[in-house]
């Protein structure tokens, strides 16, 4: 039998109780044994029993598994999210349908993503060099103070 949850117009508060769907009689509250209870909306669980069910849905689930790892491989698309209204198969359709311009496009943003790398990396390269002698000069300065503090510690 199932739960159900209800709440009670006269005072108010909220319990659960199990019976039947095919009862129809009204629900007492437990507080004040009033009949003026409504049923409310909660989530349910549902549990297959139906082995044809079970594997039938584990063919689906390993299916799709399969179809996001050639989605991966073959197009570069890490994760696919599918928007309102469509499921998964029509996304994996479209672009499979669609293959060659999904890759172009795919290579297309990797490209630029490569050449937003390659100007930072050019931009960083003439700072860098320009503080490197600075710094090796501090170093130099720095073992040269430690030295010097060696021979006088020696004395």
């Amino acid at each position: 039998m199932p739960f159900y949850d209800y709440v009670c117009d006269s005072c108010g508060s909220e319990f659960e109780t199990f019976h039947r769907i095919s009862d129809s009689s009204p629900v007492k509250c437990p507080k004040c044994d009033s009949l003026q209870t409504k049923k409310q909306i909660s989530a349910c669980g549902i549990i297959v029993h139906n082995t044809l069910m079970q594997s039938s849905m584990r063919e689906k689930s390993k299916r799709e598994l399969d179809q996001r790892r050639e989605l991966a491989q073959d197009y570069g698309l890490e994760t696919v999210r599918p928007m309102a209204g469509n499921s998964f198969t029509t996304v994996y359709d479209e672009v499979k349908k669609q293959g060659g311009f999904v890759k172009e496009r795919m290579a297309a943003n990797k490209e630029k993503e490569n050449a937003k790398i390659l100007a930072k990396r050019r931009a960083w390269l003439p700072e860098a060099r320009r503080r490197a002698p600075k710094k090796g000069r501090i170093m130099m300065e720095q073992k040269a103070r430690e030295e010097s503090a060696k021979r006088t510690i020696r004395l």
